[in-house]
């Protein structure tokens, strides 16, 4: 069957290069370095995918569960990305490789503007990258050569929608399993017709089913894709992948998984990435803070589903406080956290609030109650940024957080409310010890305590304590390399104490900036 590919539902604005001969293949090929190809994902693109692939885990598909994971966001499956590669590779005439190395130094977010390259084309050796902007995403390095042709088997269906295996890494060790290939002919034809014209529809099948082995089986839940190392092997014919993990050492170092099948045989490299942090139960809070410490707060705490906000209500409504836990898109945590509140004994509630279009919920809030206290735990992604590369969107993605949308909050509340109102800015260590992948994140911080000053001078009745936070336990300073970290419970409750104090403590003296 022939597909049209004017049919797909493709991003807008993919764009195609000229190609020029390449001795390599004796054809019409990407021989010269240069850039072949532009193209961004969409969510429904990475949504297709994990129907074609079976690999649903939710760093894939699952916004509101990605917020909590390494990446923050929701990332292209690295296979796609492998896929759609290759896929404009064959479509300007190259062979067949005999082998490839794949590295994913970097996910890719939804919406990122994207550029494949040929980097260097050596004797049989060409070297492909897809970057985003100067940062490399993935990195191809493909052996060409004669390649006998094959036909593998696969079954002609999609894999049924399931939820991804939960493993622990020790779980992991000496692990192994047989994964049967599944794929619709109509889905890799139409996505990938080329790479199916040139390498076969086999290969396009087991590249799929190693995103469905490593997202759902192992590592599975936890799983973070790093790199392929294959070579197409006529021997392989069998309709399915075998797989063992061959390597496993410790948490922070990838897993190597030997594979066979489909035509290919070689290596995956994968991560075992953190799970979610959980922050202290409510009994455990309780425990450290005195009774009654807190009455009389009526606390609005923004970002209070997770991380430092949940810490903080927690701490509030165990010392007599009231606590208003808004939440953007994690309505479950948030429920988790005044659920977990109410049934302790404490007082809360939960409010739909999204500080870039605050207006309604607002509103309505402030209609029924009058908060004493701000507490401000709003972001974006930190995550990694680019690497030290300056990227001036990231910059006003933090700006907009951290600068604009605080100001407008504050200023809805002093027109709303007839008393005082003390604020809690939380800035960031970074802002002294400057490291270099985040340095958006830390100018955005650093004017955020300058606006937090001005706004304290020139706005009668306002009260703010800002102070620059250790690196804490949460779910945005987990990494793949493990950094100290402190636990959140104590330097927060020094938070809420200093608070609770105001006017009588000033802002140097109330809490530590270390």
């Amino acid at each position: 069957m022939d597909f049209d590919r004017s049919q797909l539902q493709t991003p807008s604005g993919i764009e195609a290069h000229s190609f020029l001969p390449d001795p390599c293949s004796g054809s019409v090929a990407i021989c010269p370095p240069g850039t072949l190809a532009h193209r961004h994902f969409a969510p429904e693109d990475l949504m297709w995918f994990a129907a074609a692939s079976g690999d649903w885990n939710p760093i894939h598909v699952d916004a509101v569960a990605a917020r909590r994971l390494l990446t923050g966001e929701v990332i292209v499956h690295g296979m796609y990305l492998l896929a759609w590669a290759l896929d404009v590779w064959c479509a300007a005439g190259g062979v067949s490789p005999v082998a490839m190395a794949v590295a994913f130094p970097r996910p890719v977010l939804t919406g990122e503007h994207l550029a494949l390259r040929v980097e260097t084309a050596e004797g049989q050796e060409r070297r492909l990258a897809v970057q985003r902007g100067d940062d490399t995403v993935m990195t191809l390095l493909l052996t060409c050569g004669e390649s006998a042709a094959l036909e593998v088997g696969f079954v002609p269906a999609r894999p049924e929608r399931a939820l991804p295996e939960q493993h622990a890494f020790a779980e992991l060790k000496g692990a192994t399993g047989y994964l049967p290939l599944l794929a619709l002919p109509g889905d890799i034809q139409g996505a990938f017709p080329d790479a199916c014209r040139v390498l076969g529809m086999h290969v396009v099948a087991t590249l799929l089913g190693f995103s469905r082995l490593v997202g759902m089986f192992c590592p599975g839940l936890h799983a973070l894709f790093s790199g392929v190392d294959i070579r197409l092997d006529g021997a392989e014919t069998s309709p399915g992948i075998a797989w063992q993990v061959e390597r496993h050492s410790v948490p922070q170092a990838p897993l190597h998984m030997a594979v066979r099948g489909g035509g290919m045989a070689g290596r995956l490299v994968a991560f075992v990435r953190p799970a979610p942090v959980a922050q202290a139960l409510m009994g455990d809070v309780a425990a450290q803070v005195p009774p009654g410490s807190f009455a009389g707060q009526v606390a609005l705490i923004v970002g209070g589903s997770r991380g430092l906000g949940e810490m903080t209500a927690k701490i509030i409504a165990a010392g007599g406080g009231e606590v208003i836990v808004t939440h953007a898109r994690g309505l479950a945590d948030a429920r988790r956290v005044v659920e977990e509140i109410l049934t302790w004994g404490g007082r809360g509630r939960i409010v739909a609030l999204d500080v870039e279009q605050p207006d309604a919920a607002m509103t309505d809030l402030l209609a029924h109650v009058s908060p004493t206290h701000l507490y401000y735990f709003a972001a974006p992604t930190v995550g990694g940024g680019g690497g030290g590369t300056f990227d001036p969107l990231r910059l006003a993605r933090f700006n907009k957080i951290f600068v604009t949308d605080f100001v407008r909050l504050v200023g809805m509340l002093r027109k709303k409310i007839s008393g005082d109102l003390s604020v809690f800015y939380p800035s960031s260590i970074f802002v002294e010890q400057l490291p270099r992948e985040h340095v958006e994140y830390i100018i955005a911080k650093a004017a955020g305590e300058v606006l937090c000053r001005h706004m304290a001078r020139n706005m009668p009745g306002l009260r703010i304590l800002t102070c620059r936070l250790p690196r804490l336990a949460t779910d945005q300073t987990v990494g793949l390399i493990q950094r100290p970290v402190a636990a959140p419970l104590p330097e927060m409750l020094r938070v809420v104490e200093a608070m609770h104090a105001m006017p009588t403590h000033t802002l140097q003296d109330a809490v530590s900036t270390g």
